[in-house]
């Protein structure tokens, strides 16, 4: 598990029939039902506000968490600045692959939430993926979606290219919370994705005309090179890793690098990267098996199928 007890970080349709819901709050009904959350404009409004208060680059807390933290459109030519590489962390196994800490990429983002003592940090990470309106994210099913709680995880925000306590791209908050009502049943491993239906209320532009995106990858094969980048609980800018992917269960891939602890889940594994843009594509996050893995050293993800394309597509041409 890779996600979520919150790190304080200061900065500045598929449909299934007979789910049974709880009374959690007005909206459990319908998005037991659909898997879809809309997130209120008060919502929003008390988000954003918190966080355009928030100010300063020291991280404050050492606490500690699981892990988890047609085609599809065409990419956007948007090209992402080259991240800059610093020393990378001793590996737990020094003949194994280790995660190298970057400066930064602005596909790749962290989840910001507040918990009800006022404590903030991140527990997630997140990622553009290309579509119609410009304003989906891709992250993991339980970082948006607790099935022990019962209910959405609705006091976050998405943060892309954080690092240093800086937010080049602006706080961008959810308008709809999107997994798979499956995930929402009994926690399928194998269903562990979830969209936000993002925006900014201080700007028409979207998310994607701002960072690029990435495209959503399918039925891809099992053994690929992959990029994956994610934010580390209290950590003040990103790590990433360049390995390779294998089949772990039927529906599960698996990578070995270590570095990637309580906080990478909804990491994305990205494929076939654009030297001229630094895009590419993304055929996982890390989530799925042990929402992500009970060790740094090796992550899992979900594999991207048939089904999932379908998902997506019901995400992002409905909101289209």
């Amino acid at each position: 598990m890779r996600c979520r007890a919150l790190i304080l970080i200061p900065v500045f349709g598929l449909i299934l029939i007979g789910v049974t819901a709880s009374v959690a709050s007005p909206w459990t009904i319908t998005s037991t039902i659909s898997g879809i959350r809309p997130v209120s404009e008060q919502e929003n409004s008390a988000a954003t506000q918190y966080w355009s208060t928030r100010a300063g680059p020291d991280a404050r807390n050492t606490a500690t968490a699981p892990k988890s933290t047609t085609e599809p459109p065409a990419p956007t030519t948007t090209t992402a600045p080259a991240p800059t590489t610093t020393e990378a962390p001793e590996p737990s196994d020094p003949d194994q692959l280790a995660a190298n800490t970057i400066s930064g990429t602005p596909t790749v983002g962290a989840l910001f939430a507040t918990d009800d003592q006022g404590n903030d940090g991140h527990f997630c990470s997140a990622s553009v993926i290309s579509s119609p309106q410009g304003d989906i994210v891709l992250t993991a099913a339980h970082c948006i979606y607790d099935p022990d709680e019962g209910d959405y995880d609705t006091d976050i925000v998405f943060i892309p290219d954080y690092h240093d306590g800086q937010e080049p791209y602006g706080v961008w908050t959810p308008s709809q919370l999107i997994v798979d009502p499956r995930w929402i049943s009994d926690a399928d491993q194998d269903l562990d994705f979830g969209f936000m239906i993002v925006h900014r209320s201080d700007t028409d532009a979207t998310l994607q005309s701002e960072t690029g995106a990435n495209q959503l990858g399918t039925s891809m094969g099992f053994d690929l090179p992959v990029q994956v980048t994610g934010y580390p609980d209290g950590a003040s800018a990103p790590v990433t890793c360049s390995t390779t992917s294998a089949q772990a269960e039927t529906y599960q891939l698996r990578f070995d690098c270590d570095g990637f602890p309580s906080g990478t889940s909804g990491s994305p594994w990205v494929t076939d990267i654009d030297p001229r843009t630094g895009l590419g594509t993304v055929v996982g996050v890390i989530g799925g098996y042990e929402q992500g893995g009970d060790s740094p050293n090796w992550s899992y993800s979900a594999i991207f199928n048939s089904a999932t394309l379908a998902f997506y597509r019901s995400v992002a041409y409905s909101a289209a």
